[in-house]
């Protein structure tokens, strides 16, 4: 999202060198977020048998009502978040989390709940589709986030490694041995997506300080008069296509 610029020369200096004084730390926030999560969690997509009959017809059928949520769950998200951002709040790491607490209810489920309660695991096992609109909403942040076509792109191919990476190595977290239960591998899923709800706040708290460091530091505020605002406008609208990232975009605000 853009937001507002300023024509004075000495306050580009200054959130330049702020900038580089957070480098290395914004680095480290953003691998995290990008990587870590998918890492840890993208074992869900590969859950095991939940001790329940194996017929490969009854199978498929169980699967329907899965899709349905995910597909019910993701427009809910979306169209929520979207009310709610038309209303000037910023809701998408909080949405993040919200659907992310059926996934770690569910996965609670599954490492409590009997094998022998087969109705149970089933339904926790369905608790855990509304993780794809949490994972669509983190996709969207990560858009919107990123400005400039090269930065784009890296961030795009690191996203995916971490995500592949995670798909890769989830089905090695579920060993054979412990079926039905799976310890390992619904403790990894657990461990993971509680480290993605401290990453997402931590995320949105470093994304929320920025943005209010740059209103101070080019004087957005109710006190500003006409003629300031008029030539922010014009900045904005100048920088607004220009192939900068938002470290260089003194007009770019961050979205979560």
């Amino acid at each position: 999202m853009v937001g507002y610029p300023t024509s004075e020369q000495s306050s580009s200096k200054d959130l330049a060198s702020a900038h580089s004084s957070r480098r290395s730390c914004k680095h480290r926030i953003y691998f995290l977020y990008f990587e870590l999560p998918y890492l840890l969690a993208s074992s869900e997509f590969k859950l095991p048998p939940l001790a329940l009959p194996q017929n490969p017809l009854l199978m498929r059928c169980r699967q329907v009502p899965y899709g349905i949520l995910i597909a019910i769950s993701i427009l809910i998200c979306v169209f929520l978040n979207d009310y709610v951002s038309r209303r000037g709040l910023q809701s998408r790491c909080y949405f993040i989390i919200l659907f992310l607490l059926p996934n770690i209810s569910g996965a609670f489920g599954l490492a409590f709940l009997s094998a022998d309660n087969k109705a149970g695991r089933l339904i926790c096992y369905y608790l855990t589709g509304p993780y794809n609109a949490a994972f669509v909403m983190i996709l969207s942040l990560q858009v919107a986030n990123t400005s400039g076509h090269s930065k784009k792109v890296v961030t795009n191919a690191c996203l995916f490694l971490g995500y592949c990476t995670g798909n890769i190595a989830g089905p090695f977290f579920y060993k054979n041995n412990q079926s039905p239960r799976y310890e390992l591998g619904i403790w990894s899923m657990i461990v993971s997506h509680l480290i993605e709800v401290v990453v997402i706040l931590t995320l949105r708290l470093l994304l929320s300080r920025e943005n209010k460091r740059r209103d101070k530091i080019q004087g957005v505020g109710e006190s500003e008069g006409e003629d300031a605002k008029a030539e922010r406008e014009r900045e904005r609208d100048r920088t607004a296509f220009s192939d900068m990232t938002d470290r260089e975009n003194l007009n770019f605000r961050y979205i979560y």
